[in-house]
């Protein structure tokens, strides 16, 4: 599990992220194969997320603004 901060604009958002990955000693395509999990920390970033669902013109549309940095 890691943290993830991203600072967009004048908000910061904040993740879990959990990667899963399969392991089989016989099998190339499920070894693989891995899944990433990216879930909103506190509400703000839910709340981030939740608007764009809400509009999603403007989820299409974002592009990562100048003032976009990210902290791991």
């Amino acid at each position: 599990m890691l943290t993830l901060r991203a600072t967009v604009g004048a908000t910061e958002l904040a993740f879990l992220i959990t990667i899963t990955s399969f392991s089989a000693p016989n099998t190339v395509t499920l070894d693989e194969l891995q899944i990433e999990s990216y879930l909103p920390l506190d509400d703000t970033t839910r709340q981030f997320f939740e608007s764009l669902e809400q509009r999603p013109e403007l989820g299409r549309n974002m592009a990562i603004p100048a003032a976009f940095s990210l902290r791991i």
